[in-house]
């Protein structure tokens, strides 16, 4: 199980599945989901991976604190390394955002930085084509 386990996470590390915690709380906070989904037919994409939609892009990220603490996060989300929205939310949440700014003509990335009073978080970044007529 431990082999299988370590398996596992060398894989995510190679595909870029993952993301970076720094701070004296980094190893109580987990990211739990950080996708980018199409609109138009519900597929999604994770770090480090690529989608090609045919829809608007839609940010979907939720995270917790494994010893259940309740505290304020600022969220930056990112996309071709400008940020495009700020958030404040309070964990554990869950956070959905439409880029409907996004331009369909090229090829664009997301990616995220979390912080609060004890943790700081960044993520790889989640690769973007649109579709034809997307």
């Amino acid at each position: 199980e431990l082999v299988t386990q370590f398996k596992k996470s060398l894989e995510a590390l190679k595909e870029g599945r993952m993301y970076v915690a720094s701070g004296p709380s980094s190893l109580q906070f987990v990211l739990d989901k950080c996708v980018i989904k199409d609109t138009l037919n519900n597929s999604e994409k994770t770090m480090g991976e690529e989608i090609s939609l045919k829809g608007v892009p839609q940010l979907e990220v939720s995270g917790h604190f494994l010893d259940g603490r309740i505290q304020p996060v600022k969220i930056k989300l990112i996309r071709n390394g400008v940020v495009i929205k700020d958030f404040e939310v309070t964990s554990p949440f869950n956070l959905t955002y439409l880029d409907e700014e996004a331009k369909a003509d090229k090829k664009i990335y997301y990616r995220l930085e979390l912080s609060t009073k004890a943790v700081g978080v960044i993520t790889n970044p989640t690769f973007v084509n649109f579709a034809q007529g997307g």
